[in-house]
């Protein structure tokens, strides 16, 4: 009889042992670091780099809750002289959205008035080095091609995605309003899939300078160069900046 009670103390208290891991209470997580990006970041020490990609651009509802807004999609080479970029912007002026082409060359924008709407499919290309860059975005819906070339400048990063624009100082930025989900695909950087193991790429979310998550970079596809953005959510702007 002893033993029995013996024995079934120590199952009682191997129970409650496991019942206390269990409903542990976990340690408090760290707020979500403010970023500007959702997609994907190749780091290029070699100070030049190349990156493509296919993206079907997104749908978007616009708010009324700020007069301007905009955010992003493509590739974008983040250097000395200004980033450079081969994109499409989306732009809400109050309830009103636009789509555009726009080629950036080292902080300068170029935007085009060729047709862009959601659903189109285009192709997206950007090489820059030290000493030139090359930027040329193609609509494989509608047959158009715009490229332009300036000067270079180190470049640092190569990332692809979306981004939310209009920044100000502070770190604060347009909303990003309501995007249906964003396909990139045929991505690649320095001619490899962005999700080669040799090109270590870091995924980012969207977080406001509130700490709203506004979008969400999915998993690489099982072909390492395709992923998707998802909207979350919007923050809320500041009504003295616009912005959050």
């Amino acid at each position: 009889m002893q033993i029995f009670r013996k024995s079934r103390l120590l199952v009682l208290l191997a129970v409650a042992a496991s019942a206390l891991v269990v409903w542990a209470v976990p340690a408090a997580q760290a707020a979500p670091a403010v970023s500007h990006r959702a997609g994907y970041t190749v780091a290029t020490p070699s100070g030049s780099a190349t990156a493509d990609a296919r993206v079907t651009v997104p749908t978007v509802t616009c708010s009324t809750q700020q007069t301007f807004a905009a955010a992003v999609v493509g590739p974008v080479m983040v250097t000395s002289n200004g980033n450079s970029g081969a994109l499409v912007a989306i732009i809400c002026s109050g309830a009103l959205p636009s789509y555009v082409a726009d080629i950036q060359i080292n902080g300068v924008v170029t935007t085009f008035g060729d047709v862009v709407n959601p659903g189109d499919i285009i192709s997206l290309h950007v090489s820059e080095s030290a000493q030139s860059t090359s930027v040329t975005v193609s609509s494989i819906t509608n047959g158009w091609t715009e490229s332009l070339s300036g000067g270079g400048g180190a470049v640092t990063a190569a990332f692809v995605g979306t981004s939310v624009a209009n920044c100000i100082s502070n770190g604060a930025c347009s909303t990003l309003d309501q995007l249906t989900t964003t396909r990139f695909r045929l991505v690649r950087v320095n001619n490899r899939p962005i999700g080669a193991p040799a090109l270590h790429a870091t995924a980012s979310n969207i977080v406001s300078s509130t700490g709203i998550v506004e979008a969400r970079t999915g998993r690489l596809a099982l072909t390492r160069k395709a992923f998707t953005v998802r909207w979350v959510a919007s923050c809320q702007p500041d009504p003295s900046t616009n912005r959050c």
